[in-house]
């Protein structure tokens, strides 16, 4: 096989929307007739509002606490969640229901009534092939989630396949539900590869090398442009000192690689202690090359994940295209999880990341004009038209363009549940990290490049990877400021609890919080405009002041549960750490999540408050701005 040449392209992405052509979307390098015609094409493929149910619905579902286990690990768990909605699940509710989906009674048009703190599923486990029972009737809370039950993993023998679970549980109103998930435990790989798995519960990746422990990594990273070796010998050492983590190489064309430069590059990373992204965009759809690379690469022992498609849907590559390169990967493989990075809002989004287990969304919303095409000198709709930003919506409406990135990771939210996916598969976000060009008249700020990336983790993101490297000055300085905020503090929070959005009482801000065992909570905020004052409830009883890993000072607490700060401008970001009281409120913003022990009394896990005893799951993310392209919020509110 020949080796292809390791030329690295440095510019953006080709046009980062899902333009439409001869009724198919593409990306800006792709031509056709509809792409500066005044036609609009029904492009197709997109997933429809789901329809809201008359009656309450339940939506049991189990999945393994991790997306695998090895041989050498004797105890796993599996987390099932029992949530009520009127869009997802199965009939709960005998009669037409009126809930607000917060804790309390349910009041039915027969007049009977669902006590929601006291109903109950009991709920049992058991292995598919052979009926063997896991876990045996054990009581769990209805609308509640996170419930985890430890099982003895010996009775499953390391293999390659999976073992497939079946859920079964009993209501106390009579009715019977099922649900399934697969469990994985692979033999050992051998002396000095990593394994890298997924954290099904909080999202994160969990890498190792040879044994325990398994280290959380929130990867922190850009795309790195090759040619940079040419120009500074330096080059690598320079960007790990910039405080990332992540090596994720940028293939050249044809089919990606200089083998014999790719080895050199990837020992340096190795040395350098970075992890791999391995990028395989030009080869995955091609069998024998893609078999030659996994082969040459699985056995590293710093390589943390696959990469196949990059914008697999904007470049019209076919949906199956990436779950056959999947499957092609795991039964080469299988111990590193793969990813893809998709560029369309709603684009056959089920059957493109169904070949991936960790989702990457590149929105790009600054220095664009997001209702015509200055490339292509037409309006941008959602069935025509490139922007540079699929589907996203300028601001107006929208308080700042930048809500087009926490509405993309909501939205992808919901298609989860949808199409459905379980377990639910992580979402990293691509901030807008390159100088100005084609549909993009500006630089993004620095702070504007922090903004993009703490709205992503406030909004799910487990992960960040920023495209380009090199960037501008102002935001190779900005990004390696934040390098350690993330993989300190916020790294720590959010792999090991569950976040919760904080719906701002005054002044238009997106905030979320996490809360950690020792009742200390780390809160993101970030401003969408200039305001006079904004004020935040957090549900929970402050103790002490408010102290600042990132942004100005100034945050005050009010009544014991308020924080406050007077006068805020656009795209400012903080990040702040306050200590509250561990017990749990009535209202209490932020989650609990528990681990019950068979029929013993049930064990608070390590990342939460030890006084909860389960979380009832009150009310899902609320999205700041609009879904004024898919009519999705009434739903996604509800739900």
């Amino acid at each position: 096989m020949e080796e292809s040449a390791a030329v690295i392209p440095t510019q953006a992405r080709g046009g980062d929307g899902c333009m439409v052509w001869k009724g198919i979307q593409g990306r800006k390098s792709r031509s056709g007739p509809h792409v500066n015609s005044d036609q609009p094409v029904e492009p197709g493929g997109a997933i429809a509002p789901p329809t809201k149910s008359k009656v309450l619905l339940l939506d049991l579902r189990i999945k393994p606490r991790m997306s695998l286990y090895l041989e050498d690990e004797q105890k796993g768990s599996f987390v099932v969640d029992a949530e009520l909605s009127y869009y997802f699940g199965e009939p709960y509710a005998r009669a037409e229901s009126s809930f607000d989906l917060n804790p309390g009674l349910i009041s039915r048009d027969d007049q009977s009534v669902v006590q929601v703190g006291t109903d109950r599923l009991n709920v049992s486990v058991t292995r598919s092939d052979t009926g063997q029972i896991i876990i045996a009737n054990v009581a769990i809370s209805i609308n509640s989630t996170g419930n985890e039950f430890p099982f003895d993993l010996t009775e499953f023998l390391a293999r390659k396949g999976a073992f497939k679970i079946t859920l079964s549980a009993k209501s106390t109103n009579g009715r019977a539900f099922i649900a399934s998930t697969e469990l994985r435990r692979l033999p050992n790989p051998g002396e000095g590869k990593s394994v890298t798995k997924i954290d099904n519960f909080y999202g994160g990746v969990l890498p190792r090398t040879n044994s325990p422990p398994w280290s959380p990594v929130f990867p922190y990273s850009f795309y790195l442009a090759g040619p940079g070796w040419v120009e500074d010998p330096e080059y690598l050492v320079k960007f790990k000192h910039n405080g990332f983590n992540i090596f994720h190489l940028v293939p050249g064309g044809g089919l990606g690689y200089n083998l014999t430069e790719l080895d050199l590059r990837l020992d340096e990373a190795e040395k350098l202690g970075l992890w791999i992204m391995f990028d395989m965009r030009w080869s995955y759809q091609n069998e024998e090359w893609l078999t030659t690379l996994v082969n040459r690469v699985k056995g590293r022992k710093n390589l943390l994940l696959w990469y196949t498609g990059d914008e697999p849907d904007g470049h019209n590559d076919p949906p199956s295209a990436p779950r056959k390169a999947y499957e092609l990967i795991n039964s080469l493989d299988g111990y590193h999880p793969v990813s893809i990075c998709l560029n369309c809002q709603n684009f056959y989004f089920g059957e493109y990341s169904s070949g991936a287990d960790i989702l990457l969304a590149d929105v790009y919303p600054v220095g664009n004009d997001l209702t015509y095409s200055t490339v292509y000198h037409t309006p941008c709709t959602p069935h025509h038209g490139d922007c540079g930003c699929d589907n996203c919506t300028p601001s107006p409406p929208l308080f700042s363009t930048l809500q087009n990135i926490p509405n993309r990771l909501d939205l992808w939210r919901t298609f989860q549940r949808q199409v459905p996916f379980s377990p639910s598969k992580p979402v990293w976000s691509v901030p807008q990290g390159f100088p100005k060009q084609d549909f993009w008249q500006e630089d993004p700020k620095g702070d504007e490049w922090v903004a993009m990336t703490l709205l992503a983790v406030n909004h799910g993101a487990k992960g960040i990877v920023s495209w380009l490297w090199p960037s501008t000055q102002e935001i190779e300085e900005a990004s390696g400021r934040l390098a350690a905020v993330i993989l300190g503090i916020v790294g720590k929070f959010i792999l090991g609890a569950e976040e919760r959005k904080i719906v701002p009482v005054e002044g238009e801000v997106d905030a979320a919080g996490w809360m950690n065992a020792n009742g200390e909570v780390l809160i993101v905020i970030i401003a969408y405009k200039d305001e006079g004052k904004v004020v935040l409830d957090l549900g929970l009883t402050v103790q002490g002041g408010v102290s600042g890993a990132w942004g100005s000072s100034g945050w005050g607490v009010e009544d014991n549960r308020r924080l406050v700060k007077d006068g805020v401008k656009e795209t400012e970001s903080w990040v702040l750490v306050l200590k509250v009281d561990k017990r749990c409120e009535e209202g209490a913003t932020l989650p609990k999540h528990i681990v019950n022990e068979g029929p013993k009394k049930p064990r608070i896990s390590m990342n939460q408050a030890p006084e909860a005893t389960h979380r009832t799951k009150t009310n899902t993310v609320i999205v700041s701005g609009k879904f004024p392209s898919t009519n999705q919020s009434e739903f996604n509110r509800a739900a």
